[in-house]
């Protein structure tokens, strides 16, 4: 399954960078990152860019009905708990050995709902702390703070 998810995050990012690398596999995947973090005039451009290509990743009714039927439950507290889960399971592939972790809430409450990255295989690989933050890191996080990736350095 790592490949397949491989694949069809690297062709999404071609389609929306307009290149591919030569290189194969995951080497050629930050390639394309590092071309889609030199074609952006902005940060915000590349986590905006960063953006669509995980929003196509779904079938556009599937993140509809979510956003309709799941993350309304307990105020989002679900959402945000199997978003976690989901996200420790299948992106290992990327990131490297992911568990989930309870995050503090401004509220005072906690949730299981972070991802904490052991070791950032992205991060590692591209070299560039600015293609971890708005290529991943950023476009994945909920802007409430209820889903945080933390990566042990």
């Amino acid at each position: 399954m790592d490949e397949v998810f491989l694949n069809l995050f690297r062709k999404k990012m071609v389609e929306e960078v307009g290149w591919d690398s030569r290189k194969p596999g995951y080497d050629g995947l930050v390639e394309v990152a590092n071309r889609l973090m030199l074609k952006s005039p902005t940060n915000s451009h590349t986590k905006e860019a960063a953006v669509r290509i995980l929003r196509s990743l779904f079938p556009p009714m599937l993140l509809q009905l979510y956003k309709l039927l799941i993350a309304p439950i307990q105020g989002g507290k679900v959402a945000a708990i199997m978003v976690a889960r989901v996200t420790a399971i299948t992106c290992e592939w990327l990131m490297g050995p992911c568990t989930v972790n309870s995050v503090d809430l401004p509220d005072g409450t906690s949730w299981n709902s972070g991802v904490f990255v052991e070791k950032c295989k992205y991060l590692e690989q591209s070299k560039c702390v600015g293609i971890c933050v708005n290529t991943c890191k950023l476009p994945t996080q909920v802007s409430n703070s209820i889903l945080k990736f933390s990566v042990k350095r």
